[in-house]
């Protein structure tokens, strides 16, 4: 009976691993039995699984969430699902619906599969000649996560058919005439925003200088939400076309 799943990564900082958070009810921790001494999914509430799957490190201080009737840890300590493989968390999304043991098992089918990956914008991590340790610590931070986003991308094009994959390096390119099974196993778009002064200018014919740029891309500065927000708007505009949807995806049809 139900008609929207949801998952929210979250990283637990205290132990070091990472919390997919659904509310998927064929899930191992989705209800706690009457002998289990930890919390389940289910007694989350939303705005501390959400608080706690943003909480970007030196933005934003950790949530902390009852997980535990025990008294040695009853909390977990969380920050930002981003600190994870799962930056961008696609490629994990189709594992919760697919692998059986977390309780959905949905076919593996081009035509029955549409997986549609929204991004809120990226840009490749500056250079520095700083020699602070924290500086080289937090760009060496976000150019992991940049890796990881862009091996999630990676797999996805490689298995399934993708209207919008886009050039990988010189050597995969966008990976089109390669599957890594036999044939596609799903159909995967991908839209997102690049931060980058050439790309702005390219394909949304925006002239920017490094140093506006710059600042569009700071997390603490809510004044660029408006901006970023209409760049998203004319992006999607842009980027979204009908022939990207097979029409076995059309529900009104």
């Amino acid at each position: 009976s139900l008609q929207t799943g949801l998952l929210v990564v979250a990283k637990r900082l205290d132990t070091g691993s990472t919390w997919p958070m659904s509310n998927n009810p064929g899930i191992r921790f989705f209800t706690a039995g009457p002998n289990d001494s930890f919390f389940s999914n289910e007694d989350y509430l939303l705005r501390s699984v959400v608080r706690a799957s943003a909480a970007a490190p030196s933005y934003f201080v950790p949530e902390f969430i009852e997980i535990s009737k025990e008294a040695e840890r009853p909390h977990g300590e969380f920050v930002d699902g981003g600190l994870s493989p799962h930056n961008n968390p696609a490629l994990l999304t189709l594992q919760l619906v697919t692998i059986k043991g977390f309780g959905a098992g949905w076919p593996l089918d081009p035509d029955k599969f549409l997986l549609v990956s929204v991004g809120t914008g990226s840009a490749q991590p500056g250079t520095t000649n700083s020699w602070l340790q924290g500086q080289h610590a937090i760009k060496a931070l976000f150019s992991l996560m940049d890796d990881c986003a862009e091996s999630v991308e990676t797999i996805l094009q490689w298995l399934s058919n993708s209207p919008t994959a886009r050039h990988i390096d010189a050597a995969m390119n966008d990976l089109k005439p390669d599957f890594l099974a036999e044939r596609p196993l799903l159909h995967y778009l991908r839209y997102n925003v690049q931060l980058d002064r050439g790309w702005l200018k390219e394909n949304l014919q925006k002239h920017m200088t490094d140093h506006e740029v710059r600042k569009l891309q700071a997390m603490d500065r809510p004044e660029n939400i408006p901006f970023l927000s209409e760049l998203g708007i004319q992006a999607a505009k842009r980027q979204i076309q009908d022939y990207h949807f097979p029409s076995s995806f059309d529900l009104g049809g």
